[in-house]
């Protein structure tokens, strides 16, 4: 056991930059079709495992002590509020188990908004080089081009499942929904511009990285 907590320390970093990496890929892609609630519960399901593991890596580094740093963002007082607002209202919600875990089929209650914190807080502390950053990128676009595949594959009639949520020119890939689908697209797309005009940034003198690699990158490429 104690063999497993000192492998984790030293590759702490790198077991949480896969654990995110999955995260941006299998919760896009994943869906289980033996469950009612085919693709709202599948997806929130393994974002809390994934966070959860995250969550655990990272209490293992912080307790020992490895290199542990925390960074912060000029976000961090708005992100604090509207997370005190949501706990408060959930804490007086006529319904706090709707509150804590979302409406049916939806699931956007506040364990998964405090996940989806939790994640953005993980990538501002552990997406600090070029190199991650660029995995991130293309881990993202990963999952959106094979969405967007199987999205192809059912708009032309090739599609392994029956569905009949909707009609079959509107497509809805793994998200269940079209309109959940083509705003997952929209916001990847930004991304893949970026990661085709990555090249060019390259060329330019660049200063030295300070802070969160990320956070630099879209400051100086808005």
């Amino acid at each position: 056991m104690k063999n497993i907590f000192k492998n984790i320390m030293v590759h702490g970093d790198t077991v949480i930059i896969s654990l995110l990496l999955a995260a941006v890929i299998i919760v896009p892609l994943f869906f289980d079709i033996r469950l009612y609630s085919v693709f709202d519960l599948s997806k929130v399901t393994v974002l809390y495992l994934l966070t959860i593991a995250i969550l655990v890596v990272w209490s293992i580094m912080f307790t020992l002590n490895f290199h542990f740093t925390c960074s912060h963002t000029s976000i961090d007082i708005p992100i604090l509020a509207y997370i005190g607002v949501f706990i408060i209202s959930s804490i007086l919600s006529i319904n706090p188990m709707m509150s804590l875990f979302g409406a049916y089929k939806r699931f956007e209650g506040l364990t998964a908004t405090v996940c989806y914190i939790f994640l953005f807080y993980t990538t501002v502390n552990f997406v600090t080089t070029k190199k991650r950053f660029y995995f991130l990128l293309i881990s993202i676009i990963a999952g959106a081009a094979i969405s967007s595949c199987y999205g192809i594959a059912q708009h032309i009639g090739f599609d392994m499942f029956k569905w009949s949520s909707f009609e079959a020119r509107r497509v809805f890939s793994t998200f269940g929904n079209p309109v959940f689908f083509s705003t997952y697209l929209v916001m990847t797309l930004p991304l893949a511009v970026v990661l085709f005009l990555g090249n060019s940034f390259e060329r330019k003198e660049s200063p030295p990285v300070r802070g969160p690699y990320i956070v630099w990158f879209f400051l100086r490429y808005p």
